[in-house]
C-alpha cells in the first residue's frame, strides 16, 4: 500500500512540474507571448498538409493553375533550442512528362539566442528542385538527387511585429554539373490578435551557378498570407507571384503567369 502511494505521489509531482514549466513565464507575459513561448518548448509538434496551385508550362504554352502540389509536412521540437522539420512534396496535378513524387527533405534548426539561428536542410529531390522556391510550379523531371541548403536565420521582433531573414546556400548533385545557388527570403509578420496573423514576404532566388537574371532562372517572388488558429487547428491562406522577374527564356514569361495560391491546414500541439 505504501509503495503504491509513493508511486502515485511521484507521478503527480512529475506531471505537475511539467504543467508548471509550460504555464510559468516571465512576469507581465501577455497571452500571445505565452502562446509563442509554449509553441517553442520541447515535445511540441505540428503536422498537416499544404496545397499549392501554380501556373506553368504545358508544351509550348503556359496555362493558368495547371499544377497542383500537395506537401505532407511535420515539425517536432526535439528540445527548447532544436527543431526538426519533414517535407514530402507530391505533384498531384501536372501536364504529361512531369513526375508526381518530388522526394523527401528533413531540416534541423538550432536557436542561438532569441534573434539568431542556423539551419540545414538535406534530402533527395528531383534534379534541380533544390533551387526552386515554395512559390514555383512543381515541374519535376529526372532522377532523385541528393541536395542541401545551409544558412543562418535572423529573427527580429518589435511588439506584435516580426521580421525573419533566411539566406541559404543551395547545392544539389546532378547527372551533369552540380547545381549551386542561393535563396534570400524575407518575411514580415503582424500578429493582429491571439488567433490571427497576417504576413508578407519577398524573396530573391537564383538560378544555377548563382545567376539572378530572369533568362538564367533567377526569380523575385512576393506573397501575402493570413494565418488563423483555433485551438489546435491552424489554417493558412496565401497568394502571390512567384517572380517579378520575367523572360521568355526563363521560368515565367510574364508576372501574371507566375500567380499562385496556397492553402495549408495543420494540427498544432
Amino acid at each position: 500500500m505504501t509503495n503504491r502511494l509513493l508511486t502515485a505521489l511521484v507521478m503527480f509531482t512529475l506531471t505537475s512540474s511539467t504543467a508548471m514549466a509550460d504555464d510559468e513565464g516571465p512576469e507581465g507575459e501577455t497571452p500571445m507571448q505565452k502562446d509563442e513561448r509554449i509553441a517553442g518548448l520541447a515535445g511540441h509538434y505540428a503536422a498537416g498538409v499544404r496545397l499549392h496551385l501554380a501556373s506553368g508550362p504545358d508544351g509550348a504554352e503556359y496555362k493558368s493553375l495547371n499544377f497542383a502540389e500537395l506537401d505532407l509536412q511535420a515539425r517536432y521540437n526535439v528540445s527548447d533550442l532544436f527543431t526538426t522539420y519533414l517535407n514530402i512534396p507530391l505533384s498531384v496535378k501536372h501536364p504529361d512528362g512531369f513526375e508526381t513524387f518530388g522526394g523527401v527533405t528533413v531540416r534541423g534548426e538550432l536557436k542561438l539566442g532569441s534573434t539568431f539561428a542556423v539551419g540545414a536542410t538535406v534530402g533527395m529531390l528531383r534534379d534541380g528542385a533544390f533551387l526552386l522556391s515554395e512559390k514555383d510550379f512543381p515541374a519535376w523531371v529526372g532522377d532523385l538527387k541528393f541536395g542541401t541548403a545551409l544558412g543562418p536565420s535572423l529573427r527580429l521582433k518589435a511588439g506584435a511585429a516580426y521580421l525573419r531573414i533566411d539566406p541559404s546556400f543551395v547545392y544539389q548533385t546532378s547527372n551533369a554539373d552540380a547545381n549551386t545557388g542561393f535563396q534570400l527570403p524575407v518575411t514580415a509578420t503582424l500578429r493582429v490578435a491571439r488567433m490571427l496573423r497576417v504576413s508578407g514576404d519577398i524573396g530573391l532566388y537564383s538560378g544555377d551557378d548563382f545567376k539572378v537574371s530572369a533568362s538564367d532562372g533567377g526569380r523575385l517572388g512576393v506573397g501575402a498570407a493570413v494565418d488563423v488558429q483555433i485551438s489546435s487547428i491552424a489554417l493558412r491562406l496565401g497568394t502571390g507571384f512567384a517572380s517579378l522577374l520575367t523572360d521568355d527564356a526563363g521560368f515565367y514569361p510574364s508576372v501574371g503567369k507566375s500567380l499562385f495560391f496556397d492553402v495549408a491546414l495543420k494540427y498544432v500541439k
